[in-house]
């Protein structure tokens, strides 16, 4: 995967240095995101945010072009759960609760997208590009239980631990929007993407085992397990065009 995004840098580069000019811009919106645990099956969505920077390149017919953007989301997931109470008749339902799973990427993408033009200037158009992703940071010290290392748990069906975090994760990114002109070189964007992950952004190979802070003489067993990202983004920015004349 890492040699494949290094090929595609190397092609972009002559590709936007022959252009007839190029488009630059910034952009961001909301992201829903969610994780498929295994065991444990899929959490419910969180809801974050996203921005990022990005370069295309610009043909005469703007029909096609080659881009890459850099920036920052949140992937992650949530649990919501209810909590109960001691009432007159026994455990009453007392309220909701949310326990969430963050991790906060700088990402780099690189990819293409075809475009399909109007009358009026604006442009609808299809993505597909390949992403490479650094975990800047986690909330997983914040969670229960604290991280190892511990002498016991009070539970073990949910935890998960930051030393087994991936620094690295890779996938794709498959997306369409439309382009609108304000003037001659300034535009806006908007576009939905779909970003499922190829490489896990978290992965215990192992099962764990600690004492049983709640029953002595007892083990909790913490299962291994893997975590991978799947996340969605409506996204709206403004993109400038550069575009280069060629005079006789």
């Amino acid at each position: 995967m890492r040699m494949l995004i290094a090929i595609l840098v190397f092609w972009s580069i002559p590709s936007l240095a022959g252009a007839q000019g190029f488009a630059f811009g910034a952009k961001g919106g909301l992201t829903t995101t969610t994780q498929v645990w295994n065991p444990g099956g899929d959490r419910s969505a969180l809801f974050r945010w996203h921005a990022y920077a990005f370069i295309e390149t610009l043909d005469e017919a703007d029909t096609y072009a080659l881009f890459a953007q850099l920036g920052y989301n949140i992937k992650g997931s949530a649990i919501r759960f209810t909590t109960f109470r001691q009432g007159s008749t026994g455990f009453e339902p007392f309220g909701q609760a949310i326990e969430t799973y963050e991790f906060n990427n700088l990402s780099l993408m690189l990819g293409g997208k075809q475009k399909f033009g109007r009358a009026n200037g604006t442009k609808f158009f299809y993505s597909l590009g390949l992403r490479g992703e650094y975990n800047l940071s986690n909330n997983l010290e914040g969670l229960p239980p604290p991280p190892p290392p511990i002498s016991c748990l009070p539970f073990g069906s949910l935890s998960i631990f930051e030393e087994f975090v991936n620094d690295f994760t890779f996938g794709a990114t498959v997306g369409a929007g439309i382009e609108f002109p304000f003037s001659e070189l300034v535009g806006g964007i908007l576009e939905l993407t779909v970003n499922p992950d190829f490489t896990k952004q978290y992965n215990q190979q192992g099962d764990l085992q600690f004492a049983n802070c709640f029953s002595p003489g007892s083990d909790v067993v913490v299962r291994a397990r893997q975590i991978t990202n799947v996340s969605f983004e409506l996204t709206l920015g403004i993109r400038l065009l550069r575009k280069v004349v060629y005079v006789d």
